[in-house]
Parts: C-alpha cells; sequence; structure tokens
C-alpha cells in the first residue's frame, strides 16, 4: 500500500485552519503540527500510487498554502 509524506508549508497565522482542512480530506491517515521549516506534516495513504497522487494534489491546492514538499514511501 503506498504511502506519501507531506511537508506544508502555511500562510503565517492559517496553520489551524489548514491543518482542519487537511484532516477532513479523505485519505489522510495523520496530520501533525511540527516546528521548523514546515508547519505540518500529513501521512497519506492509498491503495494505488495514483490515488496517493490525487490526494496529494487536493492538500496542494487547500488555500492559505505556501508549499509542499512530497516524500513517496514505497
Amino acid at each position: 500500500m503506498p504511502i506519501a509524506f507531506v511537508l506544508v508549508t502555511t500562510e503565517l497565522g492559517f496553520e489551524e485552519d489548514v491543518l482542519r482542512q487537511i484532516r477532513a480530506l479523505s485519505g489522510v491517515k495523520e496530520a501533525h503540527f511540527i516546528y521548523g521549516m514546515y508547519d505540518i506534516m500529513v501521512e497519506i495513504e492509498g491503495s494505488t500510487a495514483t490515488e496517493v497522487d490525487e490526494q496529494v494534489a487536493r492538500i496542494r491546492k487547500l488555500d492559505k498554502i505556501n508549499s509542499t514538499q512530497t516524500l513517496i514511501a514505497p
């Protein structure tokens, strides 16, 4: 089962709103605040690599996200 970790940077002050939106998405296994270069770490799980890609795309389209870094675990 493919897994991806998405590191998210949000606009300042919108971290909680973005985290709430991410947690509501299907396929999101876990999502947490983190400290450092990124604001949120998301673990996504899907039945296929295509499904994981689609879930990552949904996250990237959310408002108030400045950037993402996706790490795919084979």
